[in-house]
C-alpha cells in the first residue's frame, strides 16, 4: 500500500465519509503534494538551501535540528510549515514532534502525522470534524478544511473552488466504483475464504483480531480483546487485508458499522433482495420475519448465491471461521451493505483461481509480462516457503514470461504461474505478482500530467543513456533520491506516471526494483 492509499484510508477511518475524507485530503495534496517530508519552500530558501526536504528531515531525525529550532528554523520568532498539513505553528508543530519523539519514527512518517492530524481534528478542532463526518459533498468538506484547520492567508472563491477540485479527484480515484485501484469483490471474497476454520480452539483467530488492532487509530478507541465477540472484527480485519477499507470502513460492532455502511452510501435497509458476492450480511437474531428493523447482534459476508440459497463466511461462527446457508429473504437477515466494488482489479491479473482436484493448472498464456526486480525467485508452488525450480530457479530482470494463471498463497497473497522459454526449453513455475509488469500496448504519449501521482506500473521502459539520474521531483534541480540515485544505460524501470518540470520538459514518474519511486527525464526512457 503506497502513502497516498495510506492516507485516504487513515481519513476515511477516522472521519467515517468519504466526502469528508476526500476534502480532508484534497487540501493535504494542496498544501504538500501528499509529500510528508515536505518542508515549505520559503524556509529552505530562507535557510540558503542549505536542506532538500530528504536531508531537513534527516538533520531532524538525528538530532542536528533541535526541537527548538525544529519549531522555529531560523532561531527566531518567525515560524514555516512542515509534513503532510504544513504544521507551522509552534504548538501544532510541537504536538507532531512530541508524539513522534514517543514513538521513535521519522518526523515523516506517515502514519504518526496522520494520527497527529486526527488527534488535532478530534480534540483541538472538534467543529471542523464535525462538519467532515457530516458533509454530503467534497465541497462543503474542503471549505472547512481550508477556513478553519489550514487557514491561509487566501480562503477565496477561487482557492475554495481549486482545493474542492483536487478533493473531488480524490473522491472519484477511491470512493466510486470506477476507481483504478478498487478492489474486486472476488478479491475481498478470497481474504474471507483464506480464513475458514481459523478457530479460537486453535489459536489462529487471533490474527485477526491482531490486524484489526494494528490499524490507527482504532475505531471509537477500542481495542478488541481474544475475549470479544469477533464477527464484525472479521468483516473488518478482511477489508484491511484486501485494501479495501475506503470501500467498506473499519468497526467492531454490528450496529456501529451500520452507520458508516449509511455514511458511505451502501447500505440497503431490505433483507429481502437478492444480494452479490461481497455483500455484507447483518443479522437480528430477536426477529425472524421481513422486514426486519432491529438491531443487528451478528454479521458476514456473502459468498455466492445460487439456486435461492445464500453461502455467508461469518466470523465468530460457533467460534470460528465459517461458512452459514440460507435462503434468500430470511427473516433474521437485517440487510445489506453493498460495497461499491471495481468490476476489475488494478492489477492486469486473470480471474484467481486454484488447482483443480488432480493438480492440474491452465498452461495457456493469457498475457506477455517482464520481470521488474533485479533478480527473482521461480518456485515449485505459490508462496516463498516452497522450492525453487530445479531448471530455472531465478530469472533476471527484463525476462519476458507468459502469465497463464494467478492463485493465492496461504497468506492470500498473488502469485502468477507462468511460462518460461530459455536455455533450460520451456517450463512452468510460480513467481510474486508483485514483481511482474504487464506489457501494454499503450504509448508514452498517451500519459497526461494531471496533477495526481498514480503508483501504478503502466509500461516499461528502458534507460537509453550511459547514466541517468533519480530525482525526488521534475527538473534538474531537484536534489537525487539517496537510495537509488543513478541508473545505468539498458536498466529497465516500471512507468508509473508523467509531470511537467517547471521548465515544461516531460520526466516520468518510475519504479525501481518493484520499490524505489523517483523521476527521471522522459526524453531517456524507451519503451520496450
Amino acid at each position: 500500500m503506497n502513502d497516498e492509499q495510506k492516507i485516504w484510508e487513515k481519513l476515511l477511518a477516522g472521519i467515517g465519509n468519504a466526502y469528508g475524507a476526500a476534502g480532508m485530503m484534497g487540501n493535504l495534496y494542496a498544501e504538500s503534494g501528499l509529500q510528508s517530508n515536505n518542508l515549505e519552500n520559503l524556509c529552505q530558501i530562507r535557510l540558503g538551501n542549505k536542506y532538500t526536504d530528504e536531508t531537513y528531515t534527516q538533520a531532524v531525525d538525528n538530532g542536528e535540528i533541535t526541537r527548538a529550532l525544529f519549531l522555529h528554523p531560523l532561531g527566531d520568532s518567525r515560524q514555516y510549515g512542515y509534513g503532510l498539513a504544513q504544521w507551522t505553528s509552534e504548538g501544532r508543530k510541537a504536538g507532531l514532534y512530541d508524539l513522534v519523539m514517543a514513538r521513535g519514527v521519522s518526523i515523516a512518517d506517515v502514519e504518526t502525522q496522520m494520527d497527529w492530524l486526527l488527534q488535532e481534528l478530534t480534540k483541538s478542532y472538534s467543529s471542523v470534524m464535525n462538519v467532515l463526518k457530516t458533509a454530503t459533498s467534497v465541497q462543503e468538506a474542503s471549505d472547512i478544511v481550508l477556513v478553519k484547520y489550514e487557514a491561509p492567508a487566501d480562503t477565496g472563491a477561487s482557492v475554495k473552488a481549486k482545493r474542492a477540485t483536487y478533493g473531488q479527484k480524490y473522491y472519484d480515484k477511491y470512493a466510486k466504483e470506477t476507481t483504478e485501484m478498487g478492489v474486486t469483490a472476488r478479491e475481498y471474497v478470497n481474504v474471507m475464504q483464506s480464513w475458514v476454520n481459523w478457530s479460537e480452539a486453535n489459536g489462529l483467530f487471533k490474527q485477526i483480531i491482531d490486524l484489526y488492532n494494528s490499524v490507527r487509530p482504532l475505531p471509537r478507541g477500542y481495542a478488541v480483546k481474544y475475549t470479544d465477540e469477533w464477527c464484525d472484527t472479521t468483516v473488518s480485519a478482511a477489508a484491511i487485508k484486501a485494501g479495501a477499507v475506503a470501500l467498506i470502513g473499519r468497526e467492531c460492532g454490528c450496529e456501529e458499522h451500520i452507520k458508516i455502511f449509511k455514511q458511505l452510501g451502501i447500505w440497503k435497509e431490505d433483507g429481502t433482495i437478492t444480494p452479490e458476492m461481497g455483500y455484507i450480511i447483518p443479522y437480528n437474531w430477536d426477529k425472524s420475519t421481513q422486514p426486519n428493523d432491529g438491531t443487528a447482534d451478528h454479521i458476514g459476508v456473502v459468498e455466492s448465491v445460487s439456486n435461492g440459497q445464500i453461502t455467508v463466511i461469518e466470523g465468530n461462527k460457533g467460534e470460528a471461521v465459517a461458512r452459514r446457508v440460507l435462503s434468500i429473504g430470511n427473516g433474521y437477515i437485517r440487510g445489506y451493505a453493498s460495497p461499491k466494488f471495481a468490476q476489475s482489479s488494478g492489477t492486469p491479473t486473470p480471474t484467481p483461481s486454484t488447482p483443480t482436484t488432480s493438480g492440474a493448472l491452465n498452461k495457456n498464456v493469457n498475457w506477455s509480462g517482464v520481470v521488474n526486480t533485479p533478480e527473482l525467485s521461480v518456485r515449485t508452488w505459490a508462496g516463498t516457503g516452497n522450492a525453487q525450480l530445479k531448471s530455472y530457479p531465478t530469472i533476471k530482470q527484463g525476462t519476458k514470461v507468459g502469465v497463464c494463471e494467478v492463485v493465492k498463497d496461504k497468506d492470500g497473497d498473488p502469485w502468477y504461474y507462468v511460462k518460461i522459454t530459455g536455455d533450460q526449453g520451456e517450463k512452468y513455475g510460480f513467481v510474486s505478482a508483485e514483481y511482474i509488469t504487464k506489457q501494454e500496448s499503450s504509448t508514452p504519449a498517451s500519459m497526461t500530467d494531471d496533477g495526481v501521482l498514480t503508483k501504478t506500473p503502466q509500461w516499461v521502459g528502458k534507460v537509453t543513456a550511459s547514466s541517468l539520474n533519480v530525482r525526488t521531483w521534475a527538473g534538474t534541480n531537484n536534489a537525487k533520491i539517496k537510495s537509488w540515485p543513478q541508473l545505468g544505460q539498458g536498466n529497465l524501470v516500471d512507468v508509473c506516471d508523467m509531470v511537467h518540470a517547471q521548465d515544461g520538459s516531460q520526466w516520468y514518474y518510475i519504479r525501481i526494483d518493484g520499490r524505489i519511486y523517483g523521476f527521471v527525464k522522459a526524453t531517456y526512457i524507451e519503451k520496450q
